[in-house]
């Protein structure tokens, strides 16, 4: 049985003990349908609390949820964009800027693109609706950023670690969304040598059909001056 509504009331004060107490509770629970009802019971709270304990809460939520592979709906997305437009975020990467672009509040914020883009292109489990990774991209696209921005990055970055066993754990939102992010997307890029190859292939292929093409041309004046 869960009671939906009560961490409201039973957790006030935070710190690590109490976050102790909570991942150990949760993982607890053998049924984690009743992990998502506490989480969308809960949502709505989460979103209007000013007491800083509540992400916590909610992070810790999410996370046990990904572990358990459950999807979940953050229903209040809307609510939670236009809200929190002009709140100072828990997470560093929203006081790099100055001179942040304000996003007009109609525009849709490509979450679930740009995550299952990452997915696809790096074999990564990462769901569009936790909390931490849309902030990431949400710091990212109110400094003007935009989907293609976002994939060009994780083109980049995956030619750089994909194959590298130490790097490729940082094929991560916190890592490639980050601070980092414009360096990442102006980053020279190197071509490899399977790429000089193929590119002086077709080269020298469209170099053939020219040359081919002229000799046919002349082949067939000659042929009409006879």
């Amino acid at each position: 049985m869960a009671i939906l509504n009560s961490l409201k009331y039973s957790i006030v004060k935070g710190g690590k003990p109490v976050s102790d107490l909570l991942i150990r509770e949760l993982s607890r629970v053998k049924d984690p349908d009743l992990i998502k009802q506490v989480y969308e019971s809960m949502e709505p709270w989460w979103i209007k609390s000013i007491r800083p304990f509540d992400r916590t809460v909610q992070d810790l939520f999410e996370q046990e949820l990904e572990k358990r592979e459950t999807p979940y709906i953050n229903v209040n997305d809307n609510v939670n964009d236009n809200d929190n437009d002009n709140e100072d975020s828990y997470h560093d990467s929203y006081h790099d800027s100055s001179e942040e672009v304000i996003i007009n509040e109609t525009e849709d914020i490509s979450y679930v693109s740009i995550v299952s883009y990452l997915n696809e292109k790096c074999g990564t489990r990462y769901f569009p609706t936790t909390r931490k990774t849309k902030d990431l991209i949400k710091a990212r696209w109110n400094e003007g950023f935009r989907a293609e921005d976002f994939y060009k990055v994780i083109d980049i970055k995956a030619k750089d670690w994909l194959k590298n066993e130490e790097m490729s754990k940082y094929l991560r939102p916190e890592t490639l969304f980050g601070t980092k992010f414009e360096s990442y997307l102006n980053q020279p890029t190197v071509k490899t040598h399977k790429e000089i190859q193929t590119e002086k292939i077709l080269r020298n292929s469209e170099m053939g059909k020219e040359k081919f093409g002229n000799a046919e041309y002349e082949f067939l004046a000659l042929e009409e001056g006879e």
